[in-house]
């Protein structure tokens, strides 16, 4: 008989699997990747099916030893509804999976990235992209991409208060402006909101007040900082 075990986590991704099955990842309470199939659970009489979605955590009953551990019994503990109760706030749960698929690994445990992530989910968010800017500092942070704000990435020098930029071909703050492209004055008051972020809980995080266009410029920031991490991994 193969052996299986019990796994709580939270699913991140999930894709058709033949007619009847699903295939779906879940980053578990230790930051590790799983990757699990649920056979007959796209039938009207599945039991499973209302607990595989999106953002849902769960706890999974599995059996080891086949390629894809195979999903015997598994229990919704809770589906963060506040997420998905509206077509916008559905679009920044599928960011949120997404960027958890790319930085959550099999091989890999980081106990910060699932706690980030159980995080924000828990979160009453009314700021959406704010709350998508805390959210990828925060995982650029825990999986060590993001250097230290308070100092300038090509010197090495501290950062004033005043005259510093950012690029879209590096992360992080540059002091010397000759010869870089693509560079960009950075704005004082998204800068000191980073170093804030960095290191505070997101409900202290969320009472920083930002207009509205600094909360998109930052985010457009901080996108750009996670494919330059991406690409650099």
């Amino acid at each position: 008989m193969s052996p299986s075990n019990l796994i709580s986590g939270i699913i991140y991704k999930i894709f058709n699997s033949g007619s009847a099955d699903k295939i779906f990842y879940v980053i578990d309470s230790h930051g590790k990747k799983n990757t699990f199939l649920a056979k007959g659970v796209k039938k009207e009489s599945s039991k499973k099916s209302h607990a595989i979605d999106l953002g849902n955590l769960v706890e999974a009953k599995v059996i080891l030893g086949y390629s894809v551990p195979i999903v015997t019994d598994i229990k919704l503990k809770n589906e963060f509804t506040q997420w998905k109760k509206d077509y916008k706030r559905l679009i920044f749960l599928q960011f949120f999976c997404e960027v958890i698929d790319k930085f959550c690994f099999e091989e890999n445990h980081d106990e910060k990235l699932f706690e980030i992530f159980q995080e924000i989910l828990e979160a009453n968010i009314e700021r959406l992209v704010y709350s998508a800017c805390i959210f990828t500092l925060k995982i650029l942070s825990v999986t060590g991409h993001l250097p230290d704000l308070g100092k300038f990435i090509l010197t090495s020098n501290p950062i004033p208060k005043g005259n510093f930029y950012h690029s879209t071909e590096s992360i992080g703050y540059i002091e010397d402006t000759s010869n870089l492209p693509y560079l960009n004055k950075a704005s004082d008051r998204i800068y000191r909101t980073q170093k804030y972020i960095i290191g505070k809980k997101f409900s202290d995080a969320m009472k920083v007040k930002l207009q509205e266009d600094e909360e998109k410029e930052m985010f457009r920031m901080h996108l750009n900082w996670i494919e330059l991490a991406l690409n650099q991994r």
